[in-house]
């Protein structure tokens, strides 16, 4: 249950933010696509949780793949971010934030997530 919760949100926001790139741009989604079992992994497994700007952030020590693949995924969320952004007239600190809010919303039972002040928790059992 908790994998599929947390595959639905990446891919809720993977189709999201496809849709507003154009074609060029798409490259970029396919990559965070072929990572999402990967993050899905992290994130279950707690050593990697989803911060207030719609990054992941380092909650454990992680191998240097692991650290490579966050690293990547960041990029990405943060190229995508900055497009959104351009379309959309906003920041992309801005969207970031935004997308953080919907992760916190969506995310699965257990997943380490960063409030706007900064606070780690655990997302609780949904009801």
């Amino acid at each position: 249950m908790k994998k599929t919760t947390t595959l639905l949100v990446y891919l809720f926001a993977t189709f999201f933010f496809a849709s507003m790139l154009p074609g060029q741009d798409r490259a970029v989604m396919e990559r965070m696509r072929e990572r999402l079992p990967h993050i899905d992994t992290l994130l279950t497994s707690q050593m990697v949780g989803e911060g207030n700007r719609g990054l992941l952030v380092a909650r454990a020590e992680l191998s240097d793949e692991q650290k490579a693949l966050v690293e990547a995924e960041n990029l990405d969320r943060t190229a995508v971010y900055g497009m959104i952004a351009r379309r959309t007239d906003s920041t992309p600190d801005v969207v970031g934030r935004q997308r953080a809010l919907q992760i916190r919303e969506r995310a699965a039972e257990g997943v380490w997530l960063q409030d706007e002040d900064g606070n780690w928790y655990r997302q609780p059992k949904r009801r």
